[in-house]
């Protein structure tokens, strides 16, 4: 009981295949460090950096994309990536001091009025 309450030191309390952070290590996807991940994954034209996209790709499927992949992705993104106007609105509304991801929460919260899947269960 002590440890839950001192903030779970030492205690496993999740397991995730995705990533993971090691206070000697670093960070590492899917058990590549992020120096490696920086080296295997696609970047933009003339870039030095691996594409937030390429990254995200082999979070989600343990795979290191190809650059058409990760293109065909970015894509897709920016083809869903319009923000309703009523987030905006609430964005907007926020005190300017908001910390950053409480402004996210609260938009993320705000985009269920349109939500496809919130729809099905009306």
């Amino acid at each position: 009981i002590d440890m839950c309450i001192n903030g779970a030191r030492s205690v496993k309390a999740m397991v995730t295949e995705t990533s993971d952070l090691d206070a000697s290590k670093g960070i590492a996807y899917r058990g590549r460090s992020l120096f490696e991940c920086n080296k295997v994954l696609p970047k933009a034209p003339g870039g030095e950096c691996a594409l937030p996209e390429a990254a995200f790709w082999l979070l989600l499927t343990g795979e290191v994309p190809t650059a058409a992949e990760v293109a065909e992705l970015t894509q897709d993104l920016h083809a869903r990536s319009a923000v309703p106007a009523n987030v905006l609105a609430t964005l907007a509304s926020l005190p300017k001091d908001t910390h950053p991801m409480t402004q996210l929460s609260v938009c993320m919260l705000a985009l269920q009025k349109d939500s496809k899947f919130a729809a099905k269960y009306q």
